[in-house]
């Protein structure tokens, strides 16, 4: 969990449920058509919420990374850490709760998209907010840790390729409003923002000091296939070192010339 920024994180949380709130309501009319005449309605009405089954898997792919934060974060010596990080996640689920209230009424019987739909619209516009700062605290935690620690290199560039991909989507396949994209464009910009701040201290600056004081050397292939290789570069690499510090009188090549 070393180097993974908790306010990007819980940022992120509160953004995707924002979202799944948004979409809920501006498509609970399409909702409640679904059962107007079972089964037949109900697959006939799948195509219109594709949308907000996006935002569904996007919050559940999202959320875990919090708890999983929490979970490996030492209990001894980050334990204060460790509580500040449960205090978080508390008041996630508090304001994920009390927003999510209209999104409910609004699928109801009773319930309309009308009759929420200013309430859709704040929680758009914050939602847009949020994207566009969520990474700012990463960025500002790979800099401080001076590397990426447990963020995925990964992760954060195929989500950004793809989300760039959905943003030209937007731009020439469906030629939607500059509101619509801009945000999507600074949140996965942010993403590639983070890639280059923590490849910066990895592989230019040398990352942190590993055993012996020898820079650790990260990989990208290392940093894919797992740190069992990892370790083995990095062995190589300090043997290395070592072989070459060496005294020239227990050096075989160097008794020989002499």
């Amino acid at each position: 969990a070393e180097g993974l920024s908790a306010a990007t994180l819980a940022l992120g949380n509160v953004a995707s449920s924002f979202n799944v709130i948004n979409l809920t309501i501006l498509h609970s009319n399409q909702a409640k058509m679904c059962f107007v005449d079972p089964p037949a309605s109900f697959w006939r009405c799948q195509p219109s919420l594709l949308v907000l089954y996006s935002g569904i898997c996007g919050f559940t792919a999202c959320f875990p990374y919090y708890c999983l934060k929490l979970y490996y974060t030492r209990k001894g010596r980050d334990a204060a850490a460790k509580r500040k990080l449960a205090a978080g996640l508390l008041v996630q689920v508090v304001i994920i709760c009390i927003a999510a209230v209209p999104a409910f009424d609004a699928i109801l019987p009773s319930g309309s998209c009308r009759k929420h739909r200013k309430y859709a619209n704040t929680i758009g516009f914050l939602n847009t907010v949020i994207l566009c700062s969520q990474f700012l605290p990463q960025i500002y935690t790979s800099y401080k840790h001076k590397g990426s620690g447990a963020v995925s290199y990964l992760t954060l560039g195929l989500d950004g390729i793809g989300g760039y991909a959905m943003v030209l989507y937007r731009i020439f396949g469906t030629a939607e409003r500059l509101s619509s994209w801009l945000p999507y464009l600074i949140f996965h910009s942010s993403e590639f923002v983070v890639i280059i701040v923590a490849s910066y201290f990895e592989f230019y600056k040398g990352g942190k000091k590993g055993k012996g004081g020898y820079p650790k050397t990260r990989s990208i292939f290392a940093r894919i296939f797992g740190s069992k290789r990892q370790k083995s570069v990095e062995s190589l690499v300090n043997y290395g070192h070592d072989y070459y510090n060496s005294s020239d009188e227990t050096s075989p090549l160097m008794s020989h010339n002499n």
